[in-house]
């Protein structure tokens, strides 16, 4: 650019010192200033802070603070409050703390008093440093100055407090944030429950928990994966059940991430055969209507080498099936052959009842008429699950003319499908037939004779 006759434009002075740092290191940037100023270009403030860090993260801060008298000045700035951090920085990761309380004090004196960055930094390396009394000063001084902690900051000081072992001062501080304005965040609890469970202080970890839900604050995958941790290291594999329990009565609803977690805990504590609690949290997810969050912890279960059973999928697929979701349900019934698996009575009812609320009795003919297992092809249940939801649904003629393809298929009716039946009829409106049915079946002793009291027939 000097060649061709070219100056820089302001905005590349910035540009020109950075890679200059980078590249040279502050002696280059500070050659580059001189150059700067020597061809009559405008700099500003901004531009020697950018050389001001670069001087306190490549020499000592003794030689750094020689500089800082001359090197604003010699350019014609003047320090501003990010002058001052940048040195305050320096000084602590020095350990100056003396030197820092007077260059704050002076800060104060030139009209540049601190601000949340000064303190935020400040208050980083006394936690760093264990100098956690120093710490209650610093925030006393921010409302002299009229700062407020923001919630980064208290975040900062509860984890290096933690790190420290001093739980108690940590509890304190906050139970003490919402009289400063505050109300702690999930990353707050998070740093003080990592330090209880750290500790093995089992009662105070579960005392902080209920105070995240009584304060509506919802958990996170870190949450989950620091009590999950502790849970199974512990033994306490029950308490993950009652984990998602308390997730979903507070509206907190479980995902990918959690039970990812939940199966990753169990694998790393050697409780992969803990199917007994694995079942227990399909079936509970189930029962509260969380079908997808239960295929996705059979997905997991498989990742995880661990091979959800027959029972698990049944649950599964009995939830999909009420849920309407029918074709997923097929889709799951395919894996499980796939998989070398022989389906049970109870997985076919369970897609038989479903399809016949939808009315899709070609399809239930269709899976029956695939089912290799004699016992399951000519077993009741399956074709009464069919029967009593045609029923429900007001069909029970076509429930009839499937009582027709049942006795074709070699499956003779029981009590229990004449019953439905009958139930179908006179809840249509057809109780004279209901009743000419009943009586005739119990005469041919298809029926026991004390129903037609229970029907209201003597």
């Amino acid at each position: 650019m000097r060649r061709r006759g070219c100056a820089p434009i302001p905005p590349m002075y910035h540009v020109i010192l950075e890679a200059a740092c980078r590249g040279g290191g502050f002696r280059c940037a500070v050659r580059v200033l001189q150059d700067l100023r020597a061809r009559g270009c405008a700099l500003d403030v901004g531009n020697c802070n950018l050389v001001l860090n670069a001087v306190y993260d490549q020499v000592s801060v003794e030689e750094a603070l020689r500089l800082l008298p001359d090197l604003l000045p010699s350019f014609g700035c003047e320090p501003d409050v990010v002058s001052y951090n940048a040195v305050l920085k320096g000084l602590c990761m020095a350990k100056r703390w003396g030197r820092v309380q007077d260059l704050m004090e002076e800060m104060v004196t030139v009209g540049c008093p601190p601000n949340i960055v000064t303190f935020n930094t400040l208050i980083g390396y006394l936690c760093q440093n264990g100098l956690f009394e120093r710490v209650h000063e610093v925030l006393a001084q921010m409302a002299e100055h009229g700062c407020t902690p923001d919630i980064r900051m208290y975040a900062t000081i509860l984890d290096g407090i933690c790190k420290e072992g001093h739980l108690e001062v940590a509890h304190e501080i906050l139970n003490r944030m919402p009289s400063y304005g505050f109300m702690p965040n999930v990353v707050c609890y998070n740093t003080v429950l990592k330090g209880l469970c750290s500790a093995e202080r089992c009662e105070e970890a579960e005392e902080l928990l209920a105070e995240m839900f009584d304060k509506d604050c919802p958990l996170d995958d870190v949450t989950v994966n620091i009590l999950v941790d502790f849970f199974c290291q512990n033994g306490l594999v029950y308490r993950v059940i009652e984990l998602l329990e308390q997730m979903l009565e507070h509206g907190c609803i479980p995902d990918v991430i959690t039970y990812t977690t939940v199966i990753n805990g169990f694998c790393k504590e050697g409780l992969i055969d803990e199917a007994v609690m694995l079942l227990k949290i399909i079936n509970f997810l189930c029962k509260k209507g969380l079908v997808e969050q239960a295929i996705e912890l059979l997905k997991q279960m498989l990742l995880n080498g661990c091979s959800p059973d027959l029972i698990s999928y049944s649950t599964v697929i009995d939830g999909l099936g009420k849920a309407g979701k029918t074709d997923e349900a097929l889709e799951l019934l395919n894996v499980i052959v796939n998989k070398g698996m022989s389906p049970n009575t109870i997985i076919y009812s369970s897609i038989a009842s479903a399809l016949s609320r939808e009315g899709r009795i070609s399809r239930v003919i269709q899976m029956f008429d695939n089912i290799q297992d004699a016992t399951i092809r000519s077993d009741a249940v399956l074709y009464n699950a069919v029967i009593s939801s045609l029923c429900k649904r007001g069909e029970t003629d076509r429930a009839i003319e499937f009582l027709a393809y049942m006795v074709s298929s070699g499956c003779m009716p029981n009590e229990s499908t004449y019953t439905i039946l009958i139930r179908g009829l006179a809840s249509e409106g057809f109780v004279k037939e209901a009743q000419e049915m009943l009586i005739e079946l119990c005469s041919k002793g298809a029926l026991r004779k004390h129903l037609m009291k229970h029907f209201g027939i003597v």
